[in-house]
């Protein structure tokens, strides 16, 4: 079995009744791989097809079928470990002129506590060869990390008290731009690697999104009102 990996362990791409997005492929032989593994391992996924993807918006080639596996949040573990155990048979043949072995012991220390930004490959290779130079990793720095990790990433975004400013502004001259930001600040949620939910913006800055939305509503009803009466 060959899996080709995207950067992330896990690129949440959209959700499905409830089933967040966990990769995204654009040959189906390749999804195909990992579908195999999950049937393998009883785990629940659902995959589909689309050939308008949004990442037009991004610069991608929207024209290619993309496919997506996606898999319940509660899995993500699990998926994570059979990925892990799939990429070291991998690693064990590695290439010494593989570009890794030019980082520095920091830098791929760097690997292992941000795995979330690197592939899979080169996060065990990180691990391989760390430990041939003589730094060995247990599993207790290995969890260390990682709680490290999600713990960063769950952190909400710093203020954004210029992008509420402006959508104030916007919606109090009856733009819909600011009830879109309204919307998206107090409802915008990140996925971990875990499948766990986090808030992306700090309680001041949700709530000031509310506020944006009924503030948007209520001016965008005003300003309908007006120019129905004026017609």
């Amino acid at each position: 079995m060959k899996i080709i990996f995207r950067k992330t362990f896990f690129l949440i791409t959209n959700k499905f009744h409830g089933i967040p997005g966990l990769q995204k492929f654009y040959e189906q032989e390749q999804a195909e791989d990992l579908v195999d593994l999950l049937q393998k391992n009883s785990i629940d996924f659902q995959i589909t097809e689309d050939r308008d993807s949004l990442d037009i918006l991004y610069g991608d080639n929207h024209f290619k079928r993309v496919y997506f596996v996606k898999l319940r949040a509660k899995s993500f573990e699990a998926v994570n470990e059979l990925l892990l155990e799939e990429i070291s048979n991998v690693a064990n043949e590695d290439d010494p002129d593989h570009y890794l072995h030019s980082f520095t012991d920091k830098e791929l220390f760097e690997i292992l506590a941000k795995p979330d930004e690197w592939s899979p490959l080169d996060y065990q290779l990180s691990k391989k060869i760390l430990t041939a130079r003589g730094c060995e990793i247990g599993e207790p720095t290995i969890e260390l990390l990682r709680k490290q990790r999600l713990n960063e990433l769950s952190r909400p975004e710093e203020s954004q008290a210029d992008w509420i400013l402006e959508a104030y502004l916007s919606v109090l001259l009856g733009g819909i731009t600011g009830v879109f930001v309204g919307w998206h600040l107090q409802s915008y949620k990140k996925i971990l690697s875990d499948g766990r939910w986090a808030y992306g913006y700090q309680v001041a800055d949700r709530r000031h999104g509310v506020r944006i939305l009924i503030l948007g509503v209520a001016m965008m009803l005003i300003y309908s009102s007006i120019w129905i009466y004026i017609l």
